[in-house]
C-alpha cells in the first residue's frame, strides 16, 4: 500500500473550498487561503487541507512521504478549459511535447473543443494520460463567461469586458487559447497576470477563474479546481511567498511542483526529451 503524501508548510495554502458551483461576482475574491498550511494526500484523493500544526498530527499523516512547501504558495492545478491541444496532424510525439509544457507550467486539466475522442488512443500513450482531457461544449451550455487573455493580446482585441461581467454577478473562466498552429503559450501563470494587469481584475478573481470557475466550465467543478477533502489530489506548488506577488512575475514560471492525482509528476529540474 502506497504512503499518503504530506504537502507540508506552505506559506500559503489557497484551498478555495465550497466550490461546489462556480464563483459569481464578490465570490470570485474568496480564495480559502490558510497561511501556513498543509495537504494531506491519500491515493488520488485529498485527506485534509488545513493549518500545519493540525495536519501534521493526525493519524494519517504518519508514514507520509513529505513535500516540503516551505516558502510556496500552494493551490489547486491549473484547468486550462480552452486550448487545440492537437493542431492539424496530430502524433504521439507532439502531444508528449506539448503535454509536458502542460506539467512543467502547472496545467492539470484541460478541456479542448477538437476530436478528442477521435484521438483519445493518442492521449492513453502519451505522457498526456498525467492530464486530464475534457472535451469543451458548445458555449450556450456554458455556465461561465471565458476570456482567452494571451489570444486576445496577440490579437489586439478583447472579446468580452470582463470587468463588467464580474460586477454584474457572473461567473468567469480564464483559459490560454493556445492553438498548435498560432498561439504557442500554454502558461495559466501569464493569463492570470494578463487578466491583471491589462482586465482589470484581481489577483483573488483571476486565480478563482484559472481553476474553480474553469473546471466548472468542463463541468469537473466538484472534482478538480480546490483543495479540500475528497477532491482529486491535483495541486500545484509556485516558487512565491505570496500569490499577490504572481501578476508581477509575469514571463517567469514559478512552478516548483506539480502533484496530478496524488502523485509528483513534475518538479523543477526535470529533463524531460522534448524531441528535435
Amino acid at each position: 500500500m502506497t504512503a499518503p503524501l504530506l504537502v507540508r508548510g506552505a506559506r500559503q495554502l489557497l484551498t478555495l473550498r465550497g466550490s461546489v458551483e462556480p464563483r459569481r461576482g464578490s465570490r470570485m475574491r474568496e480564495l480559502g487561503v490558510i497561511e501556513e498550511g498543509s495537504l494531506l494526500i491519500a491515493g488520488e484523493t485529498i485527506v485534509e487541507a488545513g493549518a500545519t500544526r493540525r495536519v501534521v498530527n493526525l493519524a494519517r499523516a504518519r508514514g507520509a512521504n513529505v513535500v516540503d512547501a516551505s516558502g510556496c504558495v500552494v493551490l489547486p492545478g491549473f484547468v486550462d478549459p480552452c486550448m487545440d491541444l492537437l493542431g492539424h496532424t496530430p502524433t504521439l510525439l507532439a502531444i508528449e511535447r506539448r503535454t509536458a509544457l502542460l506539467l512543467e507550467h502547472g496545467t492539470t486539466t484541460i478541456g479542448c473543443a477538437t476530436a478528442v475522442r477521435k484521438y483519445r488512443h493518442l492521449f492513453k500513450k502519451a505522457r498526456a494520460a498525467l492530464v486530464d482531457v475534457v472535451r469543451l461544449e458548445q458555449e450556450s451550455s456554458q455556465p461561465a463567461a471565458l476570456v482567452k487573455p494571451l489570444a486576445n493580446l496577440l490579437a489586439g482585441t478583447v472579446a468580452i469586458r470582463p470587468r463588467e461581467y464580474i460586477d454584474g454577478g457572473r461567473a468567469l473562466a480564464l483559459a490560454t487559447g493556445f492553438d498548435a498552429a498560432s498561439i504557442r503559450s500554454c502558461s495559466m501563470q501569464a493569463a492570470i497576470a494578463l487578466a491583471c494587469l491589462q482586465m482589470n481584475l484581481t489577483i483573488e478573481e483571476a486565480i478563482s477563474a484559472a481553476t474553480t470557475n474553469a473546471a466548472h466550465l468542463l463541468g469537473i467543478g466538484r472534482i478538480a479546481g480546490a483543495l479540500e477533502p475528497d477532491r482529486q489530489a491535483d495541486a500545484v506548488l509556485l516558487q512565491v511567498p505570496d500569490y499577490r506577488q504572481i501578476p508581477y512575475h509575469f514571463g517567469v514560471n514559478l512552478v516548483r511542483t506539480v502533484i496530478k492525482r496524488g502523485k509528483i509528476v513534475y518538479q523543477r529540474g526535470d529533463r524531460w526529451w522534448m524531441g528535435s
